[in-house]
């Protein structure tokens, strides 16, 4: 029967799912007036049952995983992007390019180095660029506070160990709230002529998982650390940061280029 469902659980007892669409009285329209009362996430959760949602309010209310995600290439015309994040035993790299053909960023790849020591996470991305992107012209974007931050078990800070490798990222200071806002303004139709801004590939599991409920605000409106999604989440936010053609690119935003042009690592 639709909306229902019949399972046993690990433990051997039977447990029914009911679902709103098993009650031929819910309407679209009744429906919607009550998704719109209700937090997404909680809408999701507990009239959806889809538990793989964070608690609390997401980050991205716009995210849409029919609109949002695809199968995606590398276009060797443009610049690829690595966000870098140096998250102590989970670091994480993003791939993505700026693609002006299509006026879409389109976020290729993700990897996290679970337990991995920051040396050895730079030797996989880079075995696992060159082999994945030959032609590409790479453009490394990180943390700001990579400068200082030591890598785990290591003497030296995280740009030094980079350095080691000929890998010289830029980075900016901006507030997380105005790199979400980046984010949130690509994945809104309205800024983007109809279209996402943003796309993601269908591999990149993690950060589709995030962004479609996974991240969290926390009691300060600010994304939730949660050791789950937060790492590919801002290595994504810092290469996104540097890209200075979008439509909605502001003053404020050039002076930070600016300032990073002349100072990359003040």
């Amino acid at each position: 029967m639709q909306g229902i469902e019949i399972r046993k659980n690990k433990n051997g007892f039977v447990v029914v799912s009911v679902h709103y669409t098993a009650n031929p009285d819910k309407t679209p329209e009744i429906i919607e007036k009550s998704r719109q009362g209700m937090p997404v996430n909680k809408w999701k959760r507990e009239m959806e049952l889809d538990w793989s949602t964070g608690e609390g309010d997401p980050v991205y209310r716009e995210f849409n995983k029919d609109f949002h995600t695809g199968w995606y290439k590398f276009d060797a015309r443009y610049e690829l992007f690595r966000g870098w994040d140096f998250g102590r035993k989970r670091p994480a790299c993003i791939w993505l390019q700026n693609n002006l053909a299509t006026k879409q960023i389109v976020i290729l790849k993700e990897f996290r180095g679970d337990d991995l020591h920051f040396s050895q996470f730079i030797t996989e991305v880079l075995r696992m660029s060159s082999e994945e992107f030959p032609r590409a012209k790479f453009v490394d974007c990180c943390d700001p506070y990579g400068g200082v931050q030591k890598g785990d078990k290591s003497q030296f800070s995280n740009l030094e160990m980079m350095s080691a490798y000929n890998l010289h990222p830029r980075y900016l200071r901006t507030p997380i709230e105005k790199r979400v806002q980046k984010v949130e303004k690509l994945l809104d139709p309205k800024y983007n002529g109809g279209h996402p801004g943003i796309v993601f590939d269908k591999k990149c599991i993690l950060l589709i998982a995030g962004m479609n409920g996974g991240l969290v605000l926390d009691d300060k409106d600010k994304p939730k650390k949660d050791k789950k999604y937060e790492d590919v989440h801002e290595a994504m936010c810092y290469a996104i940061d540097h890209l200075k053609n979008l439509s909605f690119w502001d003053d404020e935003d050039s002076v930070f280029a600016l300032i990073a042009a002349f100072f990359p690592f003040a």
